[in-house]
């Protein structure tokens, strides 16, 4: 029913009322009071009428005046709501047209609804020529799944967030693009799609990372030119002290050789660290290999009067997927660094266990311990609390373990001695 039509039916529903209610009311009151005396009824009958009318007018003004004030506060509510409304769709318009990063509304298809000024600059193409079609044609062919999968997330109300490359036709440009769900009445009825041009940063990125990988280098040519120097150095010396003397003495030979093998070792640890090594990867037991490598590190543990002890926590097989020889490689320059960290006749503890599907082996000694300040160090190449450490031997290790895709950590106490522990994917 109109708004009218339901004023017109109250107003009448109430006069009806009110004449029918007037008519008994103001019978019964005339013939009370006249009592017998019709010319006094008579009278009363010709003036009834008269204060029927003006009543009735002033009911029916009341009325009205009532009703439409309520009309008007309702229709003034509703232009209000009407007005704070269009405010609001001003504001998400221009948050829309005036973004600075392209956006693009899509259907539920993935088709355009609509789309800004700066996503028709990156698409080299305008709102009229795109509305109705998707905007694959534009992305890369390797990122297209991708971008499908982002927007199916979305459709599921989960905002996701992509990086996407597009295609020549638009300058092959790198973006960062975010699909947000639109959300009606708790329903996805649309999709957002808010873009920005990346390109510059990416690049800017990559010359960084170029910068340091020279730096890096230069940094790293510089230590090697260092560490190799000193030992050419004294085999020079050497050497000239033998033309001058014309005799060779058994004593300086010895040094010499020393100095090769340092060379030779700095050489071997470099060209560890220095490429992607394919190494052939199977089933090894790891307590088999921990008891070579003990054996094998015996004489020289003896030598310095340090036990060597392996602890097998758990008593049972375990198995890792790895190269053996550079899993020997890892014990070996760990144990080492404990026997030589050891004045003291205390142990180097090599212990193994399985703990969640990982395989946990720590080598401990009692030694002399790493200071807080150089511990942070530790790993650096050429960084070493030996006087004649080359500082690579743990680099080597830890590109080893990762290689491994497992862990290395150092825990260490000036005076209480070092524990590293390496974590291992066990082989099930």
């Amino acid at each position: 029913m109109k708004t009218e039509q339901r004023i017109a039916f109250k107003v009448a529903i109430i006069y009806v009322f009110f004449g029918v209610a007037w008519i008994f009311i103001s019978d019964l009151i005339s013939f009370t009071l006249a009592q017998n005396k019709m010319e006094l009824y008579l009278s009363f009958q010709r003036s009834k009428g008269a204060m029927f009318v003006i009543l009735t007018g002033i009911l029916l003004y009341w009325l009205v005046l009532i009703q439409t004030k309520k009309e008007h506060q309702v229709e003034a509510e509703l232009l209000k709501k009407e007005r704070q409304l269009l405010r609001r769709q001003q504001h998400v318009q221009s948050l829309f047209f005036q973004n600075p990063d392209a956006v693009i509304e899509y259907k539920t298809d993935g088709t355009v609804k609509a789309m800004n000024k700066m996503a028709e600059h990156l698409l080299r193409s305008s709102a009229e020529e795109r509305i109705g079609k998707t905007g694959l044609p534009f992305i890369s062919e390797d990122k297209v799944k991708e971008v499908r999968q982002s927007f199916e997330r979305a459709l599921l109300g989960v905002p996701d967030e992509i990086e996407l490359q597009l295609n020549e036709s638009c300058d092959s440009i790198i973006l960062r693009n975010a699909f947000l769900p639109i959300v009606l009445n708790e329903k996805v009825v649309g999709v957002y799609g808010i873009a920005r041009d990346i390109t510059q940063e990416k690049q800017q990125e990559e010359l960084v990372l170029s910068s340091e990988k020279l730096a890096l280098v230069g940094q790293l040519a510089a230590s090697v030119a260092h560490e190799i120097r000193n030992p050419l150095t004294s085999i020079k010396g050497f050497v000239q002290l033998m033309e001058t003397t014309k005799e060779v003495n058994p004593e300086h030979v010895s040094i010499m050789l020393s100095e090769i093998d340092r060379i030779h070792l700095i050489a071997s640890e470099m060209l560890v660290l220095g490429k992607k090594q394919d190494v052939p990867m199977k089933k090894v037991h790891i307590q088999s290999i921990i008891s070579k490598v003990i054996y094998l590190m015996d004489s020289q543990a003896h030598s310095k009067n340090v036990p060597l002890k392996f602890i097998d926590t758990k008593n049972e097989p375990l198995y890792v997927y790895a190269d053996e020889n550079q899993l020997k490689q890892v014990l070996v320059n760990l144990i080492k660094n404990g026997i030589e960290a050891t004045d003291n006749h205390k142990p180097v503890v090599v212990e193994v266990w399985k703990e969640n599907n990982r395989i946990e082996l720590t080598v401990s000694d009692q030694g002399v311990g790493i200071e807080e300040e150089k511990l942070a160090s530790i790993g650096q190449p050429f960084f070493s609390t030996k006087n004649d450490g080359t500082g690579l031997g743990l680099e080597v290790c830890k590109r080893i373990v990762e290689r491994h895709q497992g862990e290395i950590d150092i825990q260490s106490k000036p005076n209480e001695g070092t524990i590293v522990n390496v974590t291992l994917p066990a082989f099930e």
